[in-house]
């Protein structure tokens, strides 16, 4: 089966544009639109769920903007609350925390 029949995904969007920014956190949203196939308005909402979170930060730099994930923010629902952000992009990425950390800096 081709990729495009299946009709579902194991992450969702909000995954999808939170790695796309953990991997340029000066993303413009029409690049973060691109790469999760998505539309920008589609894109601004899903920014702002993890924003309210406490997830994300923007930081508005001139015309553009710096994103930051928290990867000390605990996940939400409650069953994986007692995870962080950072435990568990470092074992979808394969990363360690210390590495997630640089690409805060």
């Amino acid at each position: 089966m081709t990729e495009a029949g299946f009709g579902w995904n194991l992450y969702s969007n909000h995954d999808g544009v939170l790695v796309c920014i953990a991997g340029n956190p000066l993303a413009r949203l029409c690049d973060i639109a691109d790469r999760v196939d998505l539309t920008e308005r589609t894109a601004v909402r899903l920014l702002r769920d993890p924003e309210e979170a406490e997830i994300l930060t923007r930081i508005k730099e001139g015309r553009s903007n710096c994103y930051f994930i928290n990867l000390d923010a605990h996940l939400r629902p409650p069953p994986e609350s007692h995870s962080t952000v950072g435990e568990l992009w470092s074992t979808i990425l394969g990363e360690t925390q210390s590495q997630l950390a640089e690409h805060r800096a």
